[in-house]
């Protein structure tokens, strides 16, 4: 049987490896974006998402800001649905300041 002080926590372990081969210039470590793959074959890393309003050269129109408003208030309002109490956490964000703003009763009804 093990002791809680004999156990030894490895994720710490490899932190301090990877730090050290870091900092000796052993390996690079980079950050991988989102929305992205890596295959050895070219060495690179390549989109796999790339959807068409991705380019701002391809928007057709306008941006209709009242639909976009409705539009964000009623996602918010559809992921409110529960039975229990619920509560916001604030990330001190723009978008979750956003979000905590429309769970507000008065501002929930969309305005035309």
């Amino acid at each position: 049987m093990l002791r809680p002080s004999a156990c030894v926590d490895v994720t710490h372990i490899a932190r301090l490896n990877l730090q050290a081969l870091v900092r000796g210039g052993c390996i690079n470590i980079e950050m991988f974006p989102p929305g992205h793959y890596y295959t050895s074959k070219t060495d690179k890393l390549t989109r796999f998402y790339n959807p068409a309003w991705f380019d701002v050269a391809a928007s057709t129109g306008p941006i209709d800001l009242p639909h976009l408003r409705n539009t964000f208030i009623e996602a918010v309002k559809k992921r409110m649905m529960a039975d229990v109490p619920y509560g916001v956490l604030l990330s001190g964000g723009l978008d979750s300041s956003l979000c905590a703003s429309v769970t507000d009763a008065p501002h929930t009804a969309p305005r035309a």
